[in-house]
């Protein structure tokens, strides 16, 4: 469950509409909670999330990658032969 005080939904807030005012034209959403605090909705400008363009990159590479290139899974130990479709 995504929980978000309203007061640091607020404080975020206030601080990117202060970068907007200085005429910033886009955000980088650098840490994994800033996409809770702020939606599109939000803002008239483009919000970029790290954690969102970080994962859908890794399974894009990931699925181009053929099975025989891909290296062992990190944590195959807890799924013996578990490989990615």
């Amino acid at each position: 469950m995504n929980r978000v005080a309203p007061l640091a939904r607020s404080l975020f807030l206030w601080s990117h509409h202060a970068v907007m005012r200085d005429g910033a034209q886009g955000v980088i959403l650098g840490c994994t909670e800033s996409g809770l605090l702020i939606q599109a909705g939000d803002t008239d400008v483009p919000l970029f999330d790290t954690t969102v363009i970080h994962a859908e990159q890794a399974v894009e590479a990931a699925l181009a990658t053929p099975e025989s290139e891909r290296k062992p899974a990190a944590f195959e130990h807890l799924a013996p032969g578990w490989r990615l479709p």
